[in-house]
């Protein structure tokens, strides 16, 4: 049984697979939080960048390309 969350809270994916994204946001939505996806680092930045507030946590990847996990995060 997935436990109740009481504000809906919003996630960031960062993967560079679909298919790792894909099964990351089901599970999350099982639980009850809206997600949005990144494909690698620079992507999840601009995103973060245009709305810092928008997301009450991030997921992500350390090996993607473009620009890794390890560095989007610094």
């Amino acid at each position: 049984m997935a436990p109740v969350v009481a504000k809906k809270q919003r996630i960031l994916v960062v993967d560079d697979s679909p298919i790792c994204r894909k099964v990351l946001c089901k599970s999350l939505a099982a639980y009850g939080y809206d997600t949005d996806t990144a494909n690698d680092g620079q992507d999840a930045c601009d995103k973060l960048l245009f709305d810092p507030c928008l997301y009450d946590a991030v997921l992500m990847d350390l090996r993607m390309p473009i620009m890794d996990g390890l560095t989007a995060t610094k």
